[in-house]
């Protein structure tokens, strides 16, 4: 008998992709009767919750609007075994996607998160939607310093920080991190939660960092698993901008974030020196360009460069208002 999942899906003004993402949700070859999906509504004032309607969902409002609140009660009104993790501008691209992402949890005991390995997208995609999909990341700079969970087609990996593979069978890689300090932003888009560890540890609010730092702190493994969705974008780059303001300006502690990854000195060190120099960010993209390619990887200098000079700006901004830079925490 297959375990039951509760796809938790946040929402607010979100009628560009909500049908789209739902339709892939619905045509996966897992059987309806095994999954439900919960819509947690922050308030929406478009087509989204019109659209929500046409589909087989549970919509629940979300007062605090945040989707950090809004997965709190998705999870606390769940009937799943397993809770899944999807956002309104996800696609799934396989139609056995849940199969893929349920069977390490269901085949190893001491698996209780499982994610896809990749980002991806389709032809007809926006250039945004496409270069994430190509750098398997929402933030070049990020991913400079470590800071990545999917394939990257630059790096040739998923992750920078230190693993070992514990179990490994065809299309899925059981790993212990070895150094949780450096442990990658594993548990968004897309990513599996076997609930009764879930419920084991704080989960409200629901930082997937955080959340998932405590469950691998208990021992269990995460499992990275050979599919992918795309994360769909707008396509303009006053958006993606807008994205990395919101997340840099951010006041993390009032949410009570714990989990900070410690970036090593030389990466950031190396960072800088890429983006002073520029040409280290084209041999970059030349070598993304020869493992996938695809003339997007011409906007990697560009793109990195200017999220890299937003980075700093934004933070001389805080310095400058007294307020503290939580992003991250540095090590030697």
């Amino acid at each position: 008998m297959k375990p039951f999942i509760s796809v938790c899906l946040p929402t607010y003004n979100n009628e560009l992709t909500i049908e789209r993402c739902l339709e892939t949700i619905f045509s996966q070859s897992y059987g309806e009767d095994n999954y439900e999906v919960i819509i947690i509504d922050g308030g929406s004032t478009d087509r989204t919750i019109e659209i929500c309607k046409k589909f087989k969902t549970r919509i629940l409002h979300n007062p605090y609007r945040i989707e950090e609140k809004g997965r709190v009660i998705g999870i606390e009104n769940s009937k799943g075994d397993i809770i899944a993790f999807v956002d309104a501008d996800n696609f799934l691209v396989d139609k056995d996607f849940f199969e893929k992402l349920v069977s390490p949890i269901v085949e190893f005991s001491d698996v209780a998160i499982s994610q896809p390995r990749y980002y991806t997208y389709e032809k007809n995609d926006d250039i945004f939607t496409k270069y994430l999909g190509l750098i398997s990341g929402d933030d070049p700079v990020a991913i400079y310093l470590g800071m990545y969970e999917r394939h990257n087609h630059i790096r040739g990996k998923w992750t920078d920080s230190p693993i070992e593979v514990v179990h490994e069978k065809e299309g899925v890689e059981i790993v212990k991190f070895l150094d949780l300090s450096k442990m990658p932003p594993i548990g968004s888009n897309g990513a599996f939660f076997r609930k009764d560890i879930l419920l084991s540890v704080k989960y409200d609010p629901f930082i997937h960092t955080d959340v998932c730092y405590r469950i691998l702190q208990k021992g269990y493994l995460f499992a990275i698993v050979d599919t992918a969705l795309i994360h769909k974008q707008d396509g303009k780059l006053s958006t993606f901008i807008k994205k990395k303001n919101r997340r840099l300006n951010r006041n993390y502690e009032e949410l009570g974030r714990e989990f900070y990854q410690k970036v090593e000195t030389k990466k950031l060190i190396s960072l800088i020196l890429k983006c002073i120099f520029f040409l280290p960010l084209v041999f970059d993209a030349i070598v993304g360009f020869i493992r996938k390619p695809s003339l997007v990887w011409l906007l990697h200098p560009l793109i990195t460069e200017l999220t890299f000079i937003n980075a700093v700006f934004q933070s001389i901004k805080k310095i400058l208002k007294g307020e503290k830079i939580t992003h991250i925490s540095k090590s030697s």
